[in-house]
Parts: C-alpha cells; sequence; structure tokens
C-alpha cells in the first residue's frame, strides 16, 4: 500500500512537472495534492483532465501551472472533480468575461461548482441591481 501510495503521489507530480510548475512551488502542491481526500493515483488521473478541460476553455496548461504556483489552493479541486459544469455555467452567464480569464484573474473560482457559482451570482444581484447593473455585469 506504502509503495502505491508513493508511485501515485509520484504520477501528480509529474504532471505538474509536466505543465510547468518548479521548484518550491511543486514542492508546496505536491504536499498538497499528498493531503488532498481520495486516492492520488485518482487524483492523477482528475488533474489530467482538469487540465485537458481548461485548456480547452483558453486556459492554457503553462498559464495554469504560473497560476497554480501563484494560489496553491486552487489545486484540490482539480484533483477530486472535473471543472466542466463550472466552465460550462461560467460560459452560459451572460455578461460575464471567458471563463480563462475570470479563473486566471481569481484561482479559487475553481472551488466552486455550477451550484455554488449560480448561489453566489445570486446573492451578489441585489447589491448590484440598485445601480441597474447584473451581478455579471459587476464581476
Amino acid at each position: 500500500v506504502a509503495a502505491s501510495a508513493l508511485t501515485a503521489a509520484a504520477d501528480v507530480r509529474s504532471v505538474l512537472v509536466r505543465i510547468g510548475v518548479r521548484g518550491a512551488a511543486l514542492r508546496r502542491l505536491a504536499e498538497r495534492a499528498a493531503k488532498a481526500p481520495g486516492g492520488m493515483s485518482a487524483s492523477a488521473a482528475a488533474l489530467e483532465q482538469s487540465i485537458s478541460e481548461l485548456d480547452a476553455a483558453g486556459l492554457a496548461p503553462d498559464r495554469l501551472a504560473k497560476l497554480l504556483a501563484r494560489q496553491p489552493r486552487a489545486l484540490p479541486p482539480l484533483l477530486s472533480h472535473s471543472p466542466a459544469a463550472l466552465l460550462a455555467a461560467l460560459r452560459d452567464t451572460k455578461g460575464l468575461p471567458p471563463a480563462a480569464q475570470l479563473i486566471a484573474a481569481e484561482p479559487l473560482l475553481l472551488t466552486l461548482d455550477d451550484v455554488k457559482l449560480r448561489a453566489a451570482l445570486d446573492y451578489l444581484e441585489p447589491f448590484v441591481c440598485a445601480a441597474n447593473r447584473s451581478a455579471a455585469e459587476f464581476v
């Protein structure tokens, strides 16, 4: 079991290296990944899928590497679930900038799912409606 956990941790680390994470950022992210819930091998597969989906949405792997180095707390969601629903919700919300642009500006958006995103936009709506703007325009 310990050997398979080490192999799985190396898999996540190799995915991070492949997208360009290096040095102290790589060490911090690998430590964070090791503490993530779920199996590390499943996490490596989920990370690969997340990278692919974010790349398709316009957030290139090298930009993602820089984003993760700057904000390590954005990594655990990428290890545990696909960002596809979040990306679709961002894309489908009228008035929002492209998802890649929003995530690059605020990496912790990756910690939301589509339901939490909708709740956050609904929460903001009354505060920005006074200025005759939608929450999407405000964002």
